[in-house]
């Protein structure tokens, strides 16, 4: 007899089988969607800020909730609420809760500042996945000075420990940069003694506008990979991936991530992309369907290939890198080629693990 709970989300061997037939049918399993661009914080690194060229988009309501249904209807099932701050939009409640119904599975990616009981009563109701509060400080001083609102530490706090109080999932991320590296062992305590997990990444990039102050706010490689590797299992983990991704063949694919096979991005504005870093890939949902629109990004993208002479294609810590042709394309203008500060990561990386297996 077969048990229902052999088949849930928590059985690897039936994940396997499900994101292979998600990758081969381009299913768009995960999706996420920017509520709005607008924050109440002004912060250093952002990639999105409201005070650029850009300006402020929020999208509207019903267009949200049709984009929603269509998503599932396409075969969404996890689902990104983020932004900006996507607390700000006047109709994250009605938002939040139609996703919810349409049986999506959700997190949030928040600053945390604007918790309250009307957020703590929804998340109740309707709880999510997770949700994810950005921390750049171990102390006020130092995260006030990034988010460039003072009070906002404190605010953050008073939030998560109402998610906490609640019963709702809630973890720390940070940001590393050289304006919070010195407070990076202070972050990870900070997040231990509330007991929450705690992430960290340093890679910042260029905001969408073309701007590229947040790239000078960049750690060096070597030590944004101590800061990574200081966090327990993370050499196993990086072993197991690049033993397992070694065993599938390499093709001449641009992009060799999900964006555009399984996973999708909603801008602010209501147009469909691969993926945040793709905003040059993109589809109008307010003059298209999410099917549609889906069906032409998929293909865009699935059919961009490597140049034979693209240096990311034979390197041989490409398994340990990070590198995105839309990263790329953020920063020098052009998909095909390398990033030296994502070469440095790799080669941080690959040094560590090879003295690991002794190599």
């Amino acid at each position: 007899m077969l048990c229902p709970d052999s088949i849930g989300l928590n059985n690897n061997a039936f994940l396997s089988r499900f994101n292979a037939r998600a990758i081969e049918q381009c299913v768009p399993v995960n999706g996420g969607m920017d509520l709005t661009s607008g924050c109440n914080l002004k912060c250093r690194h952002c990639y999105i800020s409201a005070n650029d060229s850009v300006g402020s988009e929020s999208i509207p309501e019903d267009t949200a909730l049709r984009i929603i249904d269509e998503a599932v209807a396409a075969g969404c099932l996890f689902f990104l609420m983020t932004g900006g701050e996507p607390l700000m939009h006047p109709a994250f409640g009605r938002i939040y809760s139609h996703a919810k119904q349409a049986g999506l599975i959700v997190t949030v990616f928040t600053n945390g500042t604007l918790i309250d009981e009307n957020i703590i009563a929804l998340f109740s109701e309707y709880p999510p996945l997770g949700v994810e509060l950005s921390v750049y400080g171990a102390t006020a001083q130092t995260h006030d000075a990034i988010t460039g609102v003072a009070g906002s530490f404190v605010d953050m706090l008073s939030g998560l420990e109402m998610l906490k109080k609640a019963g709702i999932k809630v973890d720390l991320k940070t940001m590393l940069m050289t304006l919070n590296e010195h407070e990076f062992e202070g972050m990870k305590a900070l997040a231990e003694g509330l007991d929450v997990k705690f992430r960290t990444d340093a890679a910042l990039f260029p905001r969408l506008s073309g701007d590229s102050a947040p790239t000078d706010l960049r750690v060096t490689p070597e030590r944004a990979v101590e800061c990574e590797f200081s966090f327990p299992g993370r050499k196993e983990g990086w072993m197991k991936f690049v033993e397992r991704m070694s065993e599938l063949p390499s093709g001449d694919s641009l992009y060799v991530c999900g964006a555009g096979r399984t996973s999708f991005h909603v801008n602010a504005k209501g147009f469909l992309q691969p993926c945040i870093m793709t905003p040059h890939i993109s589809e109008d949902l307010g003059r298209a369907s999410f099917g549609d629109a889906w069906k032409k990004v998929s293909e865009t993208i699935c059919g961009l290939r490597a140049d034979g002479d693209n240096p990311c294609a034979e390197c041989k810590n490409r398994l340990l890198c990070e590198s995105c042709p839309g990263f790329i394309r953020l920063e020098t203008g052009e998909e095909q080629g390398k990033l030296e500060y994502l070469c440095g990561l790799a080669e941080g990386r690959a040094s560590i693990l090879s003295k690991e297996v002794g190599t």
